[in-house]
């Protein structure tokens, strides 16, 4: 290939990564009996069971305790450590008024919980929300969620159902949480090669 192809090629390559859809595509896994399914799918993951950490009375408030692992909890209400019937996977989880509001250091690609009841997801990527999932209730316990995404995220906000008439927030309660971090290249740089590729062979002919 001569400077001048090669020129003209770097120039479309630009061109490829700035135009490059965004567009956000998650699948969903829903269930206690598919949460296997998700958490092979995802390989490598990082789990929280808040076991490390006391109960009432003087529960734990979860802040930055979490944060050599990436991740930490900014919900301005506050989250705490819990332990009832509510937690069957280890019997001890995250309690929270409002809201959980997750913050990662690394870009993820896979989110998941098991929890009781009812939970909405929102993801973000900076400030910008790319999915959310609002009608995740069945009922019950060890209601499992997990989430792939063709994006990543750095924000996941868990919360519950509308205030009720009186104002009163739904509150919320996650027994587990696994995350994991983008593990592929983008469609942008698989079709970068791709076009190298091509012009190495055509360029040895």
């Amino acid at each position: 290939m001569n400077m001048k192809s090669y020129a003209i090629l770097m120039v479309g390559v630009v061109g490829i990564i700035t135009t490059y859809p965004a567009r956000a595509e998650f699948s969903v896994v829903s269930g206690s009996a598919n949460a296997n399914q998700w958490l092979q799918s995802v390989g490598t993951y990082t789990a929280l069971t808040f076991t490390e950490f006391p109960d009432l009375p003087g529960s734990t408030r979860i802040t930055e305790q979490y944060a050599p692992l990436g991740v930490h909890f900014v919900d301005t209400d506050g989250n705490w450590i819990a332990r009832n019937d509510l937690y069957p996977q280890d019997g001890s989880g995250l309690a929270g008024w409002v809201s959980v509001d997750l913050r990662f250091d690394s870009p993820m690609r896979a989110f998941a919980a098991y929890y009781p009841g009812y939970s909405a997801f929102s993801f973000y990527s900076g400030s910008q929300l790319i999915f959310s999932k609002t009608n995740l209730y069945t009922g019950g316990y060890n209601i499992f969620a997990g989430f792939t995404s063709n994006v990543s995220f750095d924000r996941v906000l868990l919360y519950g159902e509308p205030p009720n008439h009186y104002g009163e927030p739904d509150p919320v309660y996650y027994d587990n949480f696994y995350f994991s971090t983008v593990p592929a290249p983008s469609g942008a740089l698989l079709l970068i090669a791709a076009t190298f590729g091509a012009a190495r062979r055509r360029a040895k002919r």
